[in-house]
């Protein structure tokens, strides 16, 4: 004999009921979910692919001046003492460096701090401070990760750098560090030549030991002369005609 359920009608048919009804509600609910992610997805995409031009071109507004900097970005980088490579006051020729930086994305950073650095001024203040990156990138303080630079982008201002600052393709470091490094190469040469020799080489000596042993004598990336100098106490000290080398502390 058979029994009932209280309000009538067979209850494993009553549950299957509610149980078709539950896998129905969530199938809806997977779908609209899915629905949601990719409509989130398309948004966020297209914010950071059209927006970003937007938002750049509002951060740099009313710059009165723009200057190309022989470092990086913030990031083991003094914007203050590195020196300038070139200067852009013109309202006109801003603008149109402005208008060269079109982005076509983001990106996670990477760990290099970039180069050359690019900082914008208004009325003798830095209020924003980048850095390009592997030529393709642009990283600028107050922005979410890199900002990545159409191809063609990339292309203009490449050249423009490398016609105005003559910095060549492959150069992705500040020039004051490399000519700190070549001076170090120097003063560390002069100082086993004194200590084996006892006596104290000059410039022209250690351009012909160094030619000989390594094939090339280091140099001053931006063609500053070198001049070799030993104090009282004996230690070599090199120096470079490029005042902003030079005035760089070497010892810490």
């Amino acid at each position: 004999m058979k029994t009932a359920c209280p309000r009538g009608g067979s209850c494993m048919h009553r549950f299957i009921g509610c149980l078709f009804a539950l896998v129905i509600f969530m199938l809806k609910f997977i779908m609209w979910l899915v629905a949601a992610v990719i409509l989130f997805v398309a948004a966020l995409w297209l914010y950071f692919r059209f927006a970003t031009d937007a938002l750049f071109s509002y951060a740099v507004r009313d710059a009165d001046r723009i200057v190309i900097r022989d470092g990086g970005g913030t990031c083991h980088s003094n914007p203050d003492r590195e020196p300038t490579l070139y200067e852009i006051t013109n309202r006109a020729d801003i603008a149109a460096f402005t208008d060269m930086f079109r982005f076509s994305g983001r990106s996670i950073p990477c760990k290099c701090c970039g180069y050359p650095g690019v900082d914008w001024w208004r009325d003798g203040k830095r209020f924003a401070v980048s850095a390009l990156h592997h030529k393709e990138r642009l990283r600028m303080d107050g922005f979410a990760g890199d900002l990545h630079l159409t191809e063609e982008s990339s292309s203009r201002i490449m050249e423009w750098l490398k016609s105005h600052c003559g910095i060549a393709e492959d150069e992705n470091w500040p020039r004051w560090r490399n000519c700190r490094m070549s001076r170090r190469i120097l003063e560390s040469e002069a100082s086993v030549v004194t200590k084996k020799s006892g006596e104290r080489p000059t410039l022209d000596a250690l351009r012909v030991r160094l030619e000989k042993d390594r094939g090339k004598f280091p140099l001053c990336p931006s063609g500053g002369k070198y001049t070799l100098s030993y104090g009282e106490d004996g230690i070599p000290e090199v120096s470079c005609s490029e005042p902003d080398h030079s005035d760089v502390r070497k010892r810490r």
